[in-house]
């Protein structure tokens, strides 16, 4: 049975862009260890004034990821069919700690950039009019240990639905880059044979994941194989080898990257528990991928996977909100 309170719920979007603009919060707002909802200073400097930023959070779920929410408004001239926005979320030292694209479109158009790929898709009932304001929603599928300090628009593709011409525009100092999002698993269950346990046992691995999207190799994190035999960790690392993934991207190419997964196992039918990774700032590391498998009743070797709050058995569907 898989447990409701690992689905996404459904969220709205709307989006927002500007010429120069940076949302005014008390300064130490984006360093509070809430996981609640905090607002993101978001910024947008381009010679352009096609979009108003109007609005920018971060949230962290119940069950310990995050999704990010921006609002823009369309000053471009023209009513939109679609837009693809790219934001890079800033530590205090202006480095990336992790891009998110987000996407919106109507019913009868699609991504058509094969290098960029966003979990959460908003389906427009209409075109977004000029003056319009939208709300997009992002994921990574990642948790978080520390709250990003600040957030810059760094690409956005928008095409007019009039006249179909699509104009795009890289701004800002940075690139980006995107984490590998998981696309498909072998099956509706990992095959591990362990003892059901009666309380949560985690363990930390490092994936190395080529520019193809193939697991190469899986390591024990920094922490060791806590919870784990040798032969249990080998028998982990060859079912999760077999995941496919949608490759880390920089600036609009493919590249090799190492994806931190924190596999917890839980008992069979647990209860929802609430996780909030940022009370957990000495983690040695600031994002990683959350595995919960959760074993199924009456069965010795079958576990079902749910991946950043999503059911993970088989291909992973694009979270889209109408």
């Amino acid at each position: 049975m898989r447990l409701q309170h690992f689905r996404a719920q459904s969220i709205g979007i709307i989006f927002v862009l500007a010429f120069s603009v940076i949302l005014l919060v008390p300064p130490d707002a984006a360093a509070l260890p809430s996981c609640g909802t905090v607002t993101i200073p978001l910024r947008l400097d381009s010679s352009r004034s096609d979009f108003e930023v109007t609005a920018s959070w971060l949230t962290v779920e119940p069950e310990g990821s995050f999704r990010c929410e921006i609002s823009l408004r369309n000053e471009t001239g023209h009513s939109l069919s679609r837009l693809t926005v790219i934001v890079n979320y800033l530590n205090q030292d202006g480095s990336i700690l992790f891009s998110i694209p987000y996407q919106a479109n109507l019913s009868n158009e699609g991504n058509e950039l094969r290098n960029i790929r966003a979990f959460t898709e908003l389906r427009l009932s209409g075109p977004v009019k000029s003056g319009e304001e939208v709300r997009l929603t992002g994921r990574t599928l990642l948790s978080i240990t520390m709250v990003p300090a600040s957030a810059e628009i760094v690409y956005y593709f928008a095409k007019h639905s009039g006249d179909n011409s699509s104009p795009s525009t890289k701004v800002g100092l940075h690139g980006f880059r995107t984490d590998p999002l998981l696309v498909e698993t072998p099956g509706d269950y990992v095959r591990l044979a362990l003892v059901h346990p009666t309380e949560p046992v985690k363990t930390l691995l490092k994936l190395r994941v080529n520019e193809y999207g193939r697991v190469l190799d899986v390591q024990p994190g920094p922490e060791g194989n806590r919870g784990m035999s040798r032969d249990q960790f080998q028998a982990l690392s060859q079912q999760l080898i077999q995941w496919r993934f949608f490759p880390a991207v920089e600036n609009g190419y493919a590249v090799p990257s190492d994806l931190y997964t924190l596999v917890e196992f839980v008992p069979e039918n647990p209860l929802p528990v609430r996780r909030c990774f940022l009370e957990n700032a000495d983690r040695d590391v600031s994002k990683f991928a959350l595995v919960i498998l959760q074993p199924v009743a009456g069965s010795s070797d079958r576990w079902i996977p749910y991946y950043g709050g999503f059911p993970a058995g088989g291909k992973m569907e694009t979270n889209v909100i109408e």
